[in-house]
């Protein structure tokens, strides 16, 4: 009856390791590349790509491909180089993006192999919209991207780009790093793409691309996409292309700009211009608008005109001169308005994608056709409709509508009813009379524009000679027209080459015969110098090949020098710093020789103070000189002291103690803290001795230069030994000290927006000196003050003199002390969840592995059931997905504190605007989104609610927890000798016995695990004690219980990591386990088999009884193996079942569905948790 049974045997065979799938796929991929039809792509599934890309582009919104990416990523997919060209919103990134990414995957690219992928883009914000697409698309690879652009730190880049695998940078920035970061190199790209790249040689770049080009390796893919070719543009590609494969979807099209784009263009003479545009921006407010202007400071003057006269709906400003915060701020927020008017220039009209543009405006010429295109391209987007207005001139109109109708633009003419412009010119006097600064914009806002006449190449378009420059200035707002000296300057250049036009003209014709092209650089200067008006502007077709004659540095009058104009002045007996006064009815007053005008001018007053100054300097000097030679004696003292110690032991004299020695040399009170005028005075001597000192890069990545004089300091280990660089820093002074400036910066701007009187040069002042601290200063002002936050708002004021009077307006001390502690957190919590989800995604790796390798389990310590090395693994999994589901509830539950003002009822706001209770809510809110947070409290005191630092420290004390459950497992694990952490060849054990392997990585992460759950105490107390609207007794507190916690857990992150990848598992040790308890485990088994094949269930039990205790007393009295197989072979009563005995014995045949339960606890809630987790790494600021 038993032989006729048969045992089910469930196959536990190992699955595929991943790598072996990944590379599986990639030679299945590469197998389709050559089979791929564009005219067959609907969507992008359709096109050979990994998986990864595909849930990317999935997950982004992107299903059909573009024409021109049908055409294109099948071609770069076979490595063939491109020179693409589409129309503007047909999707050109997503054409070179896809490619790049299954480049890198095809080659199995990691961070170690460095940059792979260079993305060049000519403006910043190209480059900035392109790095944010590559982000969403890419978020399921495991690539580094990095922004390199102008504006931003560039020791933060230099530190991380040589660990970065795909760069998109400007040209500028990338030559800067090749000229000063030493270990930047490309020796092994693969792929070079150039965006835009007509616009990248346009712009003055030419000869940065190529020497970029020439410091690239020639075994390369190269791409370039534009909506234009130009002459300039094939030329760079046959420098480096090779045999390049020409992609142009529109070509053969009937018009170069998208059918659904309805353009026409009016005449209006430029002293109308100002009042039309306003006219147009009052018909429509429900609109989305972009308006193009020449020049930045006619962009600057025209939203300052608009802003102040209040149209109704948001006005926004984007220019080259801004700086890059505040670019990138109003490119954010254009993009998430739904009706707003942007004032650009030509950084806004290459490839930048704005959502929903209803009007494109023109409110100046383009210099050429191919600009028009470009900036048109900004609406009617990816099959969307859109309308474009192009306002001329009677002079430009003849010759911009010929070479648009050349380049096969449809634009007809519209006429405007004269009744519906409203002449704003009285306003605009009314206005420059009031303020003198917009005054002064208008003067410059004439003059550029006028500038940007001459400087167009093309004169059958442009003609300054034509403007009314007195009823220009006059639509300005400006009673006389201010005078343009270059002007006068280009008549009568031209009129000296009146003579030789005809012979230019000829050899022009030859030159252009022969192929000879010179391509003029544009240099984007924006200053008012009279003297550069020859300067090309922006280059023209019309302009290649023909020699312009500039004047050589010989004809220019030479400068007068301060000594020269000084002989002039006494020459004519004029009396030099001498003013005259009136009085009230105009007549000159008149004083005495005695009498002093004005004490500033009174030399020998001037005299006495400087030699008292000069006194004073020497003094503080003599005691900086007496203070270093007392420190010198101290470390002289305190090492003879050192050298004596044993003598003193021998000799039994009594030494003096190193307190009693220290305290002899410290110096007396008032030398202690010398004045603030010397310690300015040494700022440059420390300076100096730290730059002689080591740098930053020759530390190693968890330590810091360390002075001499820090030693004989207490440091905490937490940042001197172990904790990460970007941690460390995320906690520094630099981090905090510098985010309350951008606290105050972000409150000013928009306090502007709302209103108040604060000026755009204010603004740029403090822009500029964010990261600019006197940390001397500040130490010394808050010494002086008892305030840190005081301290840091006169240290700001020194650098910002202009700004000092908007600094922390209506703010209070918790403004920048609370909400630069929740950016922290915010950004802590960035570092350690990206950390802990890589862990996370290691030990599924692990768990996977051994999912299906059978091992003892264990409960109180003693063998039990069997389960799998993988199994056990996925519970220490499951405790670290809770806490990384934690970490990520906490980070976004954080609500910023915003603007609560002294107890946080917002009254100081709400007086500083009158009253107005919409704008103190729209101000908090203005704040909360530029701080990057999505909430701010609605109810707080002084403070947010320290409930919230419990909430944090809670999470992290539970995340210590499972760290200590898992390491203490693996330790347990470590002395059966079945699981071992990672040792490296030459590492140490033990000093004593060199045979022991310790784990210390994993003793080490109990041993901060400990120290981790025990900080709760502290925030819960704190929390406990915050009397009614706040007391003073969390602030110490707080700065050291909230960074020792994430600093800790970032260490046993760094650690964990290192451990999850390098775990080493001993089969045969645990097989060997297995078979000392298995036979007690089998003996039901074996029971029920008996039975099966017909034996008495009670006589079996008895028997099996007696053979378990005999093996039993064998291994624990005579220290032998477990013999009870052997017994139950040998014993006759069991010939039935003798040869079924080893399957029954099987060891997998133990394990129940830990396998399956293993592969379902990682597909179903595992990777799908780790999807929102794992994404491209920003190697910059990026701003971090």
């Amino acid at each position: 009856m038993y032989d006729q049974q048969k045992i089910k045997i469930k196959n536990y065979s190992s699955r595929i390791p991943q790598w072996k799938k990944i590379d599986q796929e990639i030679q299945q991929l590469a197998r389709q590349y050559k089979q791929i039809d564009p005219g067959s792509i609907q969507t992008f599934n359709d096109f050979p790509l990994s998986r990864k890309t595909l849930d990317g582009l999935e997950k982004a919104g992107f299903i059909n491909p573009t024409d021109i990416q049908r055409e294109a990523i099948g071609v770069a997919l076979q490595g063939h180089d491109i020179l693409g060209a589409a129309m503007t919103g047909s999707g050109k990134t997503l054409a070179f993006l896809i490619p790049v990414l299954e480049c890198l995957y095809r080659v199995r690219w990691t961070m170690n192999d460095g940059l792979g992928i260079l993305i060049i883009s000519p403006t910043r914000e190209l480059a900035y919209q392109t790095f944010e697409v590559l982000k969403k698309i890419g978020q399921f690879h495991d690539f580094s991207a990095g922004l390199i652009i102008g504006g931003k730190d560039l020791k933060g880049e230099q530190e991380r780009i040589n660990r970065t695998n795909i760069i998109v940078c400007t040209p500028g920035r990338l030559l800067q790093h090749f000229d000063e970061t030493w270990n930047f190199s490309c020796e092994n790209l693969k792929m070079l793409i150039i965006d835009e790249a007509d616009r990248t040689l346009d712009m003055g770049f030419a000869e940065t691309m190529r020497s970029i080009v020439s410091n690239l390796p020639h075994q390369r893919q190269t791409m370039l996409f534009s909506a234009t070719q130009t002459r300039s543009i094939r030329e760079l590609a046959l420098v480096s292309l090779e045999k390049p494969v020409y992609v142009s979807v529109h070509e053969k099209s009937n018009t170069s700009t998208p059918t659904n784009l309805t353009q026409s263009y009016i005449v209006c003479e430029v002293p109308q211009k100002i009042s039309l545009i306003w006219s147009f921006i009052k018909n429509h407010l429900k609109s989305k608008i972009i308006i193009f202007i020449q020049s930045c400071k006619q962009v600057k003057f025209l939203y300052n005109i608009v802003c102040k006269l209040r149209p109704g709906l948001p006005v926004l400003a984007l220019y080259g001169t801004m700086g890059q915060m505040k670019r990138m701020s109003v490119y954010d927020e254009f993009c998430r308005k739904q009706h707003a008017c942007l004032f650009a220039t030509d950084i806004a009209a290459r490839g930048l994608d704005f959502p929903s543009i209803n009007w494109v405006v023109q409110f100046d010429c383009p210099p050429d056709a191919n600009t028009y295109i470009h900036r048109v391209g900004r609406t009617a987007r990816f099959q969307q409709g859109g309308e474009a207005l192009l306002i001329l001139t009677a002079r430009e109109e003849q010759g911009m509508i010929k070479q648009l109708e050349d380049k096969k633009v449809p634009v007809k003419k519209i006429e405007v009813n004269a009744n519906y412009i409203h002449d704003l010119t009285p306003k605009l006097q009314s206005l420059c009379a009031q303020f003198t600064e917009l005054k002064e914009e208008a003067k410059r806002a004439f003059t550029s524009y006028l500038r940007s006449l001459i400087l167009m190449g093309n004169r059958k378009v442009f003609d300054v000679q034509t403007i009314d420059t007195d009823a220009f200035a006059t639509s300005l707002g400006l009673e006389i027209a201010p005078k343009v000296r270059f002007m006068k300057k280009g008549q009568k250049q031209e009129q000296s080459n009146g003579d030789d036009d005809n012979k230019s003209s000829i050899e022009n014709n030859e030159n252009m015969e022969n192929g000879d092209h010179k391509n003029i650089n544009d240099d984007e200067n924006d200053e008012d110098d009279d003297n550069d008006w020859f300067t090309v502007k922006k280059k023209s077709d019309t302009l290649e090949g023909i020699n312009v004659d500039l004047p050589t540095p010989s004809q220019k009058e030479k400068k007068l020098t301060k000594a020269k104009l000084a002989k002039k002045l006494r020459k004519k007996n004029l009396l030099i710093n001498k003013r005259i006064e009136y009085d009230d009815e105009g007549n000159p007053i008149i004083h005495s020789d005695d009498e002093d005008q004005s004490a500033t001018y009174n030399i020998e007053e001037a005299k006495v103070r400087l030699q008292q100054m000069d006194k004073t300097d020497k003094e503080a000097y003599r005691a900086l000189v007496k203070q270093k030679h007392k420190m010198s004696d101290l470390t002289t003292t305190t090492s003879e002291s050192q050298k004596s110690l044993n003598m003193s032991e021998v000799t039994n004299i009594p030494q003096p103690s190193l307190i009693e020695q220290q305290q002899s040399t410290i110096p007396p009170p008032q030398q202690q803290h010398p004045p603030l005028q010397q310690q300015q005075s040494n700022k440059t001597t420390r300076t100096t001795s730290s730059q002689n000192g080591p740098s930053m890069k020759d530390q190693s990545s968890s330590s810091f230069a360390i002075s001499r004089d820090d030693r004989t300091k207490y440091r905490s280990p937490l940042v001197s030994r172990y904790a990460s660089v970007e941690m460390s820093y995320n906690f520094s002074e630099m981090k905090k000290f510098s985010t309350w400036r951008r606290l105050w910066f972000w409150l000013a701007q928009c306090q502007k927006q709302l209103g108040l009187d604060i000026t755009d040069e204010q603004l740029d002042e403090m822009e500029r000196n964010l990261t600019n601290i006197d940390f001397d200063i500040a130490e010394a002002e808050e010494r002086r003050r008892r305030h840190d936050v005081m301290a840091h708002v006169h240290t700001f004021a020194r650098c910002c003199p202009k700004a000092s009077p908007i600094i922390h307006l209506g703010a209070t001390s918790t403004f920048v002390g609370d909400n630069a502690d929740l950016i922290v957190m915010r950004d802590a919590f960035d570092i350690i969840i990206s950390k802990l989800a890589r862990c996370i995604q290691r030990l599924t790796q692990f768990a996977q592995e051994y999912a299906c390798l059978p091992t003892l389990g264990y409960t109180h310590m003693q063998p039990a059931q069997l389960t799998t090395v993988g199994k056990r693994a996925c519970i220490w999994i499951q405790d670290l997905l809770m806490d990384l589901k934690n970490f990520d509830r906490v980070k976004r539950q954080l609500k910023f504190r915003g603007i609560k003002g002294t107890t946080g009822t917002q009254a100081s706001f709400l007086q500083l605007f009158n009253g107005d209770h919409s704008k103190v809510e729209d101000l908090d809110r203005m704040v909360t989104e530029m701080a990057g947070f999505r909430k701010a409290f609605i109810i707080c005191g002084q403070t947010y609610t320290r409930k919230l630092d419990v909430e944090v420290v809670n999470v992290l004390a539970s995340f210590g927890g499972s760290i200590h459950k898992m390491c203490t497992d693996i330790r347990l694990l470590a002395s059966l000798k079945e699981i071992e952490e990672p040792f490296e060849i030459e590492q140490i054990g033990s000093s004593a016995m060199p045979y022991k392997r310790n784990p210390m990585r994993c003793e080490r992460c109990c041993s901060f695990a400990r120290h981790l759950m025990t900080l709760i105490n502290d925030p819960l107390g704190t929390h406990s004690v915050q009397w009614m609207e706040r007391t003073l007794d969390d602030s110490a507190n707080k700065r050291i219980c909230i960074p020792e916690a994430f600093l800790t857990a970032d260490i046993i992150l760094f650690t964990l990591q290192n451990i999850s990848e390098g775990l080493v598992v001993y089969p045969k040790v645990i097989d060997k386990h297995i078979k000392q308890e298995l036979p007690f485990m089998a003996t039901e088994n074996i029971i029920m088999a008996m039975v099966s094949a017909g034996g008495n269930r009670q006589e079996c039990h008895e028997k099996i009884r007696t053979l378990s205790q005999k093996s039993a007393e064998r291994v624990k009295l005579e220290g032998l193996d477990n013999d009870l197989v052997e017994r139950v072979k040998n014993d006759p009563y069991f010939a039935p079942i003798i040869n079924k005995l080893d399957v029954l014995l099987d060891a997998k045949t133990f394990i129940g569905r830990a396998p399956e339960q293993v592969y379902e606890f990682i597909s179903r809630e595992v990777e799908p948790t780790l999807k929102n987790f794992l994404i491209i790494p920003k190697s910059v600021d990026l701003a971090v």
